[in-house]
Order: C-alpha cells, then sequence, then structure tokens
C-alpha cells in the first residue's frame, strides 16, 4: 500500500506520540530545562505563530529523498514553554542506536538497519486538522 504523499506517522498509543528533537546534547536540554521526565498534560490551545509545520521530504536509509513528505513541526514563545515544562514524558538519548543504524548501512546490512528502525504507523486525524496542516 502506498504512502500517502502527507501523512503523519508516528509511534504512538493512547496516551503519548514520540517526536524526534534533534539536539548536540539531550542530557544537558534536559537537566537544565530540569523536565526529564516531565508529566504529560492534554492538548492547549497555541497562538498560530507558536507552531510552524512544513513537509519536508521523508528519507531513505541512504538519505535519498523519497516520494512522500514527513510533518516537521517548529516550536516558538507558548509553545516552547508547554513543551519544556507540560509535554515531555520522558527523554531517550537515541544517539548510540543511530550509529549502530549508520554503520549497519554503511556495510549493506539493510534489513538488519530496517529492523531497528521504529514501527510507525499512520497517526489518525481529524479532517478538520488534516485540512489545517494540508495532509493527505
Amino acid at each position: 500500500m502506498a504512502i500517502p504523499y502527507k501523512q503523519i506517522r508516528a509511534v504512538y498509543d493512547d496516551r503519548t506520540i514520540r517526536v524526534y528533537q534533534a539536539y548536540n546534547n539531550v542530557k544537558n536540554f534536559a537537566s537544565r530545562e530540569e523536565r526529564l521526565n516531565a508529566k504529560a498534560s492534554g492538548t492547549g490551545i497555541l497562538p498560530v505563530t507558536s507552531v510552524r509545520i512544513q513537509w519536508d521530504p521523508d528519507r531513505d536509509l541512504h538519505l535519498q529523498p523519497l516520494k512522500y513528505r514527513a510533518i516537521q513541526i517548529g516550536l516558538s514563545k507558548e509553545a516552547i514553554k508547554l513543551y519544556v515544562s507540560e509535554w515531555i514524558r520522558s527523554i531517550t538519548e537515541v544517539t548510540d542506536l543511530a550509529t549502530q543504524i549508520h554503520n549497519l548501512v554503511d556495510n549493506q546490512k539493510l534489513e538488519e538497519a530496517r529492523k531497528l528502525l521504529p514501527k510507525e504507523k499512520a497517526y489518525p486525524l481529524s479532517q478538520d486538522l488534516k485540512e489545517k496542516i494540508q495532509a493527505s
């Protein structure tokens, strides 16, 4: 089955959704903000200027662009405060896993590398939200 052009794919359950945050030193980020295991909160209403959405090409194991897009969410102002103080349930350092996957790809062990990737599935969106974020 083909993946829709703009679809949110994620690891999630009924209480959380996994997001990936690129940060040079996650431990310093967490300790500085003192929110390593912050309690999750409900969905808040944010000013439009606090959140920026864009759809960038998703990438394969060789970092080549795929035919479908991955959502990129940028936070500012109030959204950052909520992200740090209320929305984070836990932080997991995955640099070692990324290095392991990279090494497998370099050694042409693509199936082994794929097995280590997160098992993402389509995230259900209301029709209203699909329209707002221009999802497929």
